[in-house]
């Protein structure tokens, strides 16, 4: 598994000094539908730390690491994270992970 951050995401990671990407399961279920996304957020040593228990695997990145704290996740041979922002607020994109789908 090779793991790609955007040009834009690693200097943005590198300026910030946040060194790692915690994945995580947003579940919504009602009682007609449900549906599983995934939540990326920017952690510092300090958090991963702290994350530590949660962690289910670490995936090694360009800048960090990627900290998995979810279980039952569908990865590609290429999963390729970018840098998104919406009226001035960061976010994570993600190509090649996602939840686990029938």
């Amino acid at each position: 598994m090779r793991v790609i951050y955007t040009p834009q995401l690693a200097s943005y990671m590198e300026r910030k000094g946040l060194r790692h990407i915690k994945v995580e399961l947003a579940d919504a279920r009602t009682c007609c539908s449900g549906f599983s996304a995934l939540s990326l957020d920017f952690v510092s040593d300090r958090g991963a730390r702290a994350l530590e228990p949660k962690i289910v695997r670490r995936i090694e990145a360009p800048v960090g690491d990627v900290l998995v704290c979810a279980r039952g996740l569908e990865y590609d041979d290429e999963i390729v994270f970018d840098l998104g922002s919406f009226m001035g607020l960061k976010d994570i994109r993600v190509e090649g992970m996602r939840a686990w789908s029938i």
